[in-house]
């Protein structure tokens, strides 16, 4: 069973925070977490220029937060521009796809469907 280090996924959240207040410093960032028991994060080592969405319900999962729920295809209609997705090698290629211009990391590959 992998174990989630609760500093060490804090920390790489306030990089992609302090990334985005580089590029854009008075940008809204949420951060939401919707994984296990929605405690994967440290508050209190969280950069508060950033707000934590955390627990339950999250009718919208990931998407908790944004105008109604929508998802990040939807996102830029809406108003809100998608700038970065993390995840495997499917979701980069898709992302890629229906948002020309966002940035995607791929941290794993995927191995088959469900």
């Amino acid at each position: 069973m992998e174990r989630w280090d609760p500093g060490a996924l804090t920390a790489e959240t306030n990089a992609a925070v302090r990334g985005v207040h580089a590029f854009e410093p008075r940008a809204q960032v949420l951060v939401t977490e919707a994984h296990a028991h929605f405690r994967n994060l440290l508050p209190e080592r969280l950069d508060r220029r950033a707000e934590l969405l955390r627990g339950t319900p999250k009718p919208y999962g990931m998407m908790a937060g944004l105008h109604g729920g929508v998802d990040a295809a939807l996102a830029a209609h809406a108003g809100v521009p998608p700038v970065l997705v993390s995840g495997d090698d499917i979701v980069a290629a898709e992302a890629a796809e229906v948002v020309p211009g966002m940035r995607a990391v791929v941290a794993k590959r995927a191995l088959g469907a469900l």
